[in-house]
């Protein structure tokens, strides 16, 4: 089984790069399209973080008794709702991608950050 950081770096670190992302594009072009990217990519990186972290507890679990059967009833919640939280986050993340894709580019004359001498 891979270790916990390398799954961390492979599946949790795009999502916060996705994240990032979109927050640096709301910051650039204020939009509700932006928003979904920003808002949306960072529940799913929570839901992923979540994620990693219950897998975390399971190998702790399995390695501490190697030997021994073992059940696990969980009956939390929470994480089962941060899942479909990660899960609506993306649907709204690649919404919001598509939809600031397919907006109209704004003239350069209209942007009030510019400053010209």
């Amino acid at each position: 089984m891979p270790d916990i950081v390398t799954e961390a770096v492979l599946f949790a670190l795009p999502y916060a790069a996705l994240a990032m992302g979109g927050v640096l594009l709301w910051r650039r072009v204020h939009s509700a399209a932006t928003m979904m990217i920003a808002l949306g990519f960072a529940a799913a990186f929570l839901g992923r973080f979540v994620e990693l972290l219950s897998v975390a507890e399971l190998n702790t679990i399995m390695q501490a008794h190697p030997d021994s059967t073992f059940f696990l009833v969980s009956h939390h919640a929470f994480p089962r709702l941060i899942r479909y939280v990660g899960l609506l986050g993306l649907w709204t993340g690649s919404a919001g991608l598509i939809w600031h894709a397919t907006m109209p580019s704004i003239p350069a004359s209209a942007d009030h950050r510019r400053t010209d001498p």
